[in-house]
């Protein structure tokens, strides 16, 4: 029986990538984004959350390289379900 827990990098997947900055709008545009938050922390540095549909293991690949080519640093990447809603938004809310 398959471990439920397990990862699977093969196939299409909806990720949640959270980075410290924020996404110029090109990129925002580039990407398949499906939602993006930007929220300020308590030591006044953006963390941008955004989530993206992403083909298989080399697409996500990309997407890393991407960011790390970007200069931003990635403080988590989840495999998530499907989002509900495509949403863009700013907040000044601490994280």
């Amino acid at each position: 029986m398959p471990n439920k827990n397990t990862i699977s990098f093969f196939g299409p997947a909806y990720y949640e990538i959270k980075i410290r900055g924020q996404l110029h709008e090109s990129i925002l545009e580039n990407f398949n984004i499906t939602q993006y938050i930007e929220k300020k922390n308590d030591e006044g540095y953006y963390i941008s959350s955004f989530v993206i549909h992403i083909i298989d293991q080399a697409a996500l690949s990309g997407l890393i390289n991407n960011l790390f080519n970007l200069k931003l640093s990635i403080n988590s990447i989840r495999k998530i379900d499907r989002p509900k809603t495509k949403n863009h938004s700013k907040a000044n809310n601490k994280v």
